[in-house]
Order: C-alpha cells, then sequence, then structure tokens
C-alpha cells in the first residue's frame, strides 16, 4: 500500500516536470516570437516577457520534485561517504526533515499568498491584465509536489528502510 502511493507520487512528479518542459517549450516560442517581431515589424509584442517570467516560475518549481527524485539537487555527498553508514544516514534523515519543514512553511505561506490574490482578484500591472492567481497556482502546485517528494523521500528513508536515495533513478510507470 504504502509504496503504491510513493510511486503515484513519483509519477505526479513525473507528469509535472514533463509539464515544466512545456512550459520550457513555450518561453522559447515567446522569446523567438518577439525577437521575429522586433526584426520583421520593428516593434514589440509587449506581453512575452511578462508570460515568459511566469513561465519560469512554472518551470523551476514544477520541475523540482522530480529533480528530487532524480537526486539533481545540490547535496554535499563527501560529506556523506566519508562518514559510517548508520550516522550518514541519521544525517540524511534529519536533513530531509529540515527540508520538509522549511518546503511546509514556504507552501503554506505561498499558499496563503495564492489565496489572497484569487480573493482580491488582484491583476498584473502590465498591458495584458492578466489575474495574478492563475500564473501562482502553477508555481504552488510545483511546491505542493515538492513537499509530498520529500515527505516520500522520508518515508523511504524511515519506514521503508531504503539506504541509498542519492541516486533515486526508480522506473516510474507511465
Amino acid at each position: 500500500m504504502i509504496r503504491s502511493i510513493l510511486d503515484f507520487v513519483d509519477l505526479c512528479a513525473l507528469w509535472l516536470a514533463r509539464l515544466a518542459a512545456l512550459f520550457m517549450a513555450a518561453i522559447a516560442c515567446l522569446m523567438l516570437s518577439e525577437i521575429f517581431a522586433r526584426f520583421l515589424f520593428n516593434h514589440s509584442l509587449g506581453v512575452t516577457w511578462e508570460l515568459a517570467t511566469y513561465a519560469m516560475a512554472a518551470v523551476i518549481s514544477l520541475a523540482a520534485a522530480d529533480t528530487l527524485r532524480n537526486a539533481g539537487h545540490v547535496r554535499v555527498a563527501l560529506l556523506l561517504e566519508t562518514l559510517p553508514k548508520r550516522l550518514a544516514r541519521l544525517i540524511d534523515i534529519l536533513a530531509t526533515i529540515l527540508a520538509l519543514l522549511i518546503i511546509g512553511f514556504l507552501l503554506m505561506a505561498f499558499a496563503d499568498f495564492v489565496w489572497n490574490m484569487f480573493q482580491r482578484g488582484t491583476r498584473s500591472f502590465e498591458p495584458s491584465r492578466i489575474m495574478l492567481w492563475i500564473p501562482q497556482s502553477f508555481a504552488l502546485l510545483g511546491i505542493v509536489m515538492l513537499f509530498l517528494q520529500i515527505l516520500a523521500r522520508l518515508v523511504r528513508l524511515t519506514v521503508m528502510g531504503d539506504t541509498d536515495l542519492t541516486s533515486e533513478h526508480q522506473e516510474v510507470s507511465q
């Protein structure tokens, strides 16, 4: 039962990383269209930089959980490799708990921020007047997924007894 929940969290992280890749492609298209508009018509599209900024925030946030799952975040493995295995595991567990607390705080604060933007109907100051809760929701979704992935990591370290999560290249069914 626990393994299937952990696999589901991994699968969700994978799909959000794929969504992040689509946002990255959208950024490339936006920038290319801006370049062509300036070159061909000597005119800026205006909205491209704003949309690209929102998309970049989504890319970073949406890809974070899958990056953690694949051990792509910066980590001081040299220290852990020199310590006895039990001590290294304890430090890994404590670091994961600390990360869970930090991301949990960020999640609560950002969820409140997005909710306030939604309630107030806050729009961007740019000519597009985009309702800000919409692009912020993608970033919030990524933070939720990162929280769940860190929680899954903690479960793997403690309950499941996994000892080496430095290369979590586990097969995730698509």
